[in-house]
């Protein structure tokens, strides 16, 4: 199983977006049990959120996010600069229909055709995306809860309200002073927190933390461009900041197109 998978059934397990942290657990001491000497599954069952906020919960860890919150978080606002974490959406089907509204008028209507699910398109993942041999978010039979006429539990829809909350960022190139992370160097938990300790600041429950390799996001918030909220911060120097994310609302999604904003 690869890293990369091993962490988004983690993120699914634990109960939201990756974005949110979950209290009372270290990023350091989490790294330093992620090894192959320790028992993935038994640590990953013990840390997982399901019946956390009751047997029905399907907002996961974004109830972390209170209005307290959300309230903090925009007292975080000074310049009212904004920066964009998508990227170019370019779908793989794109049609274009013209029609006339009569002498010298028309309008046109777009079809878009893709699926944002990937690597190309910066989306965010709901908690029905993904499971493991226990089941999807709650322990929910999959085969049940998901059909082909989308999923029952879950679903995106939760979150339609939005992720609104303080974000933080995490930039390990820039403290390195190096272009990107690599295999050869890998980012430890007890780097992250040294990081955090350099920036002065404070990674809290229900924080959006954004962690920057030099090679974008790796999260359930996929595939988001972080170069322009890394470059925005060290011109600010201030590395926390209002993040939204505001996902459609799709009814049975298994998660949505986004454009996440960080505010200054």
């Amino acid at each position: 199983m690869t890293s990369r998978r091993r962490f988004l059934m983690q993120a699914a397990a634990f109960g939201g977006v990756a974005l949110a942290v979950r209290p009372g657990v270290s990023p350091a001491r989490a790294a330093a049990q992620s090894g192959s000497a320790v028992d993935y599954a038994a640590m990953y069952r013990e840390r997982r959120n399901w019946g956390r906020w009751g047997a029905n919960d399907q907002v996961g860890a974004v109830n972390l996010i209170t209005a307290e919150k959300r309230r903090a978080a925009a007292a975080l606002v000074q310049t009212g600069r904004t920066v964009s974490l998508s990227r170019t959406f370019e779908p793989p089907q794109h049609f274009m229909t013209k029609s006339s509204l009569g002498p010298g008028g028309g309008y046109v209507m777009d079809y878009l055709g893709f699926i944002y699910h990937g690597v190309t398109i910066t989306h965010i993942d709901a908690l029905c995306h993904i499971w493991d041999d226990d089941g999807m978010w709650q322990g929910r039979d999959p085969d049940v809860e998901v059909t082909t006429q989308g999923a029952h539990f879950g679903d995106i829809t939760h979150w339609k309200e939005g992720i609104i909350t303080k974000g933080v960022l995490i930039d390990v190139p820039r403290h390195r002073g190096e272009p990107h992370v690599s295999i050869e160097k890998p980012v430890t938990g007890e780097e992250l927190e040294a990081i955090a300790q350099a920036e002065n600041v404070t990674v809290e429950p229900g924080d959006a933390l954004l962690v920057h390799s030099g090679w974008g996001a790796v999260a359930l918030l996929d595939n988001a461009l972080l170069e322009p909220i890394a470059e925005a911060c060290a011109e600010e120097n201030r590395w926390s900041f209002l993040f939204q994310a505001l996902p459609l609302n799709v009814a049975g999604g298994t998660g949505s197109p986004v454009n996440p904003i960080a505010m200054f």
